[in-house]
């Protein structure tokens, strides 16, 4: 994953990580964190409102 993704990017990695997990085991939370941080930037930095 680039340092910076961008939104589209960003969103795609969220997918992948989402879609790696199985029901029923346990999140790693942290990393999932980390995506979410990383997806914030790129919406901020591409000046797309996230919807409320």
């Amino acid at each position: 994953m680039p340092t910076n993704p961008s939104a589209s990017e960003a969103n795609d990695a969220i997918r992948r990580f989402v879609d790696a997990q199985s029901a029923d085991s346990e999140w790693p939370a942290e990393d999932y964190e980390v995506l979410l941080v990383e997806w914030a930037a790129a919406i901020r930095a591409s000046g797309i409102e996230p919807a409320a």
